[in-house]
């Protein structure tokens, strides 16, 4: 886990995941900025899945055609601060330049210490953790950089997402219980996503939420006045 980031009790802060952009969703793209223009937000962090399908090292069609990356990039040159947690959609990000990226986050918020990540290697579905494991290795990526071309490679990631939908579990109570042994490890608070299911579990000081997905449901979470509060894009 790389070094902690520490933001004041006093920012604000959104979080959202899943937006699942591609040539179909032009929509979620006006509707996220939208989000950030009203929220005001001085951090965003982006829990994984931004895309259907990117890859870090390509600047390709899916980047110049909705141009939220560069958007991204340009919130970090106002003084916002927005930051990209790598998905099960996403490949190699750190090779991504102008924007940070993390495949987990260790958050200080004040006093609390708060637990990031996107949350899919806490499904055990087996069939989804191999092509986890053929996927997301050094060889993979590494093939994949300099043998694959670009369209192909868009093609292949849909085409197995495709089939790997159906078995994906309803992780619901397996994030709960990661999410207590975060507790257990020192952590205050626990973000994750990948479900598509926004939840929350509030024990004491402890509290988990899962910001569930923007793609369909517009849900995101966000952090004001020093609260958390789950909320859903409306227009």
């Amino acid at each position: 886990m790389q070094s902690p980031i520490y933001i004041d009790s006093s920012k604000t802060v959104l979080f959202v995941s899943d937006l699942h952009i591609d040539s179909d969703s032009r929509k979620n793209v006006k509707e996220i900025r939208e989000v950030i223009e009203v929220e005001n937000p001085d951090f965003i962090f982006v829990l994984g899945d931004l895309f259907s399908a990117a890859f870090g090292w390509m600047r390709t069609e899916i980047y110049d055609k909705f141009d939220f990356v560069d958007y991204l990039r340009r919130l970090n040159k106002t003084g916002k601060k927005a930051i990209w947690i790598e998905g099960n959609h996403e490949f190699g990000l750190k090779y991504l330049k102008g924007i940070d990226t993390a495949s987990e986050i260790e958050l200080n918020l004040g006093s609390r210490k708060i637990y990031l990540a996107h949350g899919d290697l806490v499904d055990s579905n087996i069939r989804y953790l191999v092509f986890r494991f053929l996927t997301k290795n050094r060889l993979s990526l590494f093939l994949s950089r300099a043998i694959i071309p670009c369209r192909l490679l868009f093609k292949i990631s849909t085409v197995i997402d495709k089939k790997l939908i159906s078995a994906y579990n309803d992780s619901t109570a397996m994030m709960r219980e990661f999410a207590k042994e975060r507790f257990e490890k020192g952590f205050d608070a626990v973000i994750l996503a990948h479900t598509h299911k926004a939840d929350f579990y509030i024990k004491g000081k402890y509290c988990y939420y899962n910001t569930g997905e923007f793609a369909e449901k517009k849900e995101y979470l966000l952090y004001k006045d020093g609260r958390f509060k789950a909320k859903r894009y409306t227009k």
